[in-house]
């Protein structure tokens, strides 16, 4: 696929050159820095989606490692349960028990009646 586009991609850069180089002279000269300057905008795309496709990675793993946690804890493995996640729900919570919300209510759920 990707030779089929650099074929083609070379097709037409081959186009513009004739086009651009059949044109009157005096307007020859802008359209080259136009063509180039087209270049210069793909390198900065291909440079964009590069750096975007490394990030999205990074925040893959960082997804992946919630998602691992979160599975253990539906599938009741109790080792999973963290003292540290639980003292940060505590927090949260007395964050907004004096709040314009009133109280947070906390209720047993066991998972078997979810």
């Amino acid at each position: 696929m990707k030779q089929e586009k650099d074929k083609d991609q070379a097709e037409l850069e081959l186009r513009i050159m004739k086009d651009v180089n059949a044109m009157p002279a005096e307007v020859q000269d802008r359209f080259k820095a136009i063509v180039v300057g087209y270049h210069e905008i793909d390198a900065i795309n291909d440079e964009q989606q590069l750096a975007e496709r490394e990030l999205e990675l990074k925040y893959e793993k960082l997804y992946q490692q919630v998602y691992e946690k979160r599975a253990a804890l539906l599938r009741g493995v109790e080792a999973s349960v963290d003292a540290e996640l639980v003292a940060k729900f505590d927090e949260r919570a007395e964050i907004f028990k004096d709040s314009e919300f009133g109280e947070v209510e906390v209720e047993h759920v066991e998972v078997k009646d979810i």
